[in-house]
């Protein structure tokens, strides 16, 4: 377990250096007239719409009081709405408002375009390894999160 510990360790700063590479070198063919938070914001309230601030504050790696004064923001901007859950109203979950969604799709066009040329670089072998290791790496976070969570 150790030496596996050590590999890891070792390699482990290529995951930050992955999301550099594909998200802080994409800009797009517009201005948005938002910071690169309150963007990351919208893609993941688009990804997966309906969760509670806490979820997507920690998506995109900010602190809950932070998260809280951008989620006010782009409130003001009338890109998201909170709204409470039916089953229990004191819960809060984040939705897309229509502009919001209109907004976020032109972002993601934007986006994989991006990626596509970035991808364009990778021949179809490499291409196929790069799409199974990022599912392998998003179903290995899932269950440590699904561990981390079940304490």
């Amino acid at each position: 377990m150790i030496k596996d510990s050590e590999y890891i360790v070792e390699h482990i700063y290529v995951l930050p250096r992955l999301l550099k590479y594909f998200m802080g070198s994409f800009k797009p063919g517009f201005d948005t007239g938002l910071k690169k938070n309150e963007l990351k914001a919208i893609f993941v309230i688009n990804m997966k719409p309906d969760q509670q601030m806490k979820y997507y504050a920690k998506k995109i790696e900010m602190k809950f009081g932070s998260f809280t004064y951008l989620v006010d923001r782009l409130e003001e901007k009338g890109l998201i709405i909170r709204a409470s859950l039916e089953s229990d109203k004191r819960v809060n979950v984040l939705k897309l408002t229509d502009a919001g969604k209109e907004f976020s799709e032109k972002i993601h066009i934007e986006y994989l375009k991006h990626v596509s040329k970035v991808l364009d670089r990778l021949d179809e072998d490499d291409l196929e390894k790069f799409k199974t290791s990022i599912g392998l790496m998003e179903c290995v976070l899932n269950k440590l999160e699904t561990n981390e969570e079940g304490k």
